[in-house]
């Protein structure tokens, strides 16, 4: 029989772009997975199939070489395994097939949770162990240096550390801090699907991060997340005109993960972490322009609906989820006005 782990994506319900900048990130699990099956075989050759994919993936055991093409799928999988390895972990001959329900290309972390649960089930199956942050340090590795995405710490550490109905708040400013608080009661995150996908690799996400490097490399600062508003208004004019929209939204998004945080941690008023997704929506659209016109039209038609507090996009942009920061109780009805509206009715991909 193989051996199987499932890990959960995540949603990002605010501090947009933040991680790599070091700034502050507030997300939660997905109820949505990624389930990783392994077999272990005697013909020393590593083979990735998936239910989603027709056909599979193969590569002889030593130093794995990325697949190309339409085979280019299998490399978060091949990735991890190649990793693994360079940290003396390896295991003889395999079979890794790949399903669960997590959405591909929504902006829930699917690669990172896939990384994660690949890394997972090698580890269960050698008998081995790996402490949560190492295994997610790796798993970022994986894209960056073998799938070729500079993607952040976010998604891994998300999807290494996540727990069932608590809120993560990472900390990037220096070594990650993690924090944890329930999901308050009564309420709910509904994420739907905008139709538009969501790919880092061909977006524009690369270029954003070399702008965030310039527009702190101006500000005389590591990264824009050391800076607080105050600071960040006092510095701004010094900046051109595209950068300091850049930084504005980097270093807002932080303080609005702040603000929730204190909403959070002194059971204060839940509805108000919607005015905070309103603002960060805004923030995406005007100053780091990584929202799509698909992802506004939902976005606006939710704010539409009575009962929903707030929204916004989750995730790096470009497409990808949306999400809504209801109250349980209203869950029905807005997903009855939704219907009723007129527009085609979105997937809802998951609520938390």
């Amino acid at each position: 029989m193989p051996t199987t782990v499932s890990v959960p994506g995540r949603v990002e319900v605010l501090g947009n772009h933040t991680d790599y900048n070091g700034g502050r990130v507030l997300v939660a699990p997905t109820r949505r997975v990624v389930t990783v099956g392994l077999k272990t075989t005697t013909n020393r050759r590593v083979t990735v199939s998936s239910d989603a994919i027709r056909g599979g993936v193969w590569r002889p055991l030593g130093a794995l070489e990325p697949a190309t093409g339409s085979d280019a799928w299998a490399n978060y999988v091949l990735g991890a395994v190649e990793i693994l390895r360079v940290e003396g972990i390896e295991l003889g001959g395999m079979r890794i097939h790949v399903s669960g329900d997590l959405p591909i290309g929504a902006g829930l972390a699917s690669s990172a949770a896939l990384c994660v649960a690949t890394m997972r089930v090698i580890l269960q199956t050698c008998g081995r162990r790996m402490p949560s942050r190492r295994l997610a340090a790796c798993a970022q590795t994986v894209e960056t240096d073998f799938v070729g995405v500079p993607v952040g710490p976010l998604d891994p550490l998300s999807c290494a550390l996540g727990r069932p109905g608590r809120l993560l708040r990472l900390d990037f400013t220096r070594e990650p801090r993690v924090e944890r608080v329930a999901m308050p009661r009564g309420w709910n995150i509904l994420i739907f699907d905008s139709g538009q996908r969501h790919a880092l690799v061909s977006s524009q996400y690369a270029q954003r991060r070399r702008e965030c490097t310039a527009a702190a490399r101006a500000l005389g600062v590591p990264k824009l997340g050391l800076l607080r508003p105050t600071q960040f208004h006092r510095r701004a004019p010094a900046l051109p005109a595209k950068l300091r929209r850049r930084a504005r939204h980097v270093v807002m998004e932080s303080a609005r993960v702040d603000a929730a945080w204190r909403i959070l941690g002194r059971g204060g008023a839940a509805a108000g972490i919607g005015a905070l997704l309103n603002a960060s929506h805004r923030s995406s659209q005007d100053d780091f322009e990584n929202s799509h016109a698909a992802v506004d039209r939902l976005v606006a038609r939710l704010r539409a609906v009575s009962g929903v507090e707030g929204a916004r996009l989750t995730g790096g942009g470009f497409g990808g989820a949306v999400i809504g920061w209801v109250r349980r109780e209203n869950v029905p009805r807005v997903l009855a006005q939704l219907a009723a509206d007129g527009g085609t009715l979105p997937r809802l991909l998951d609520l938390v």
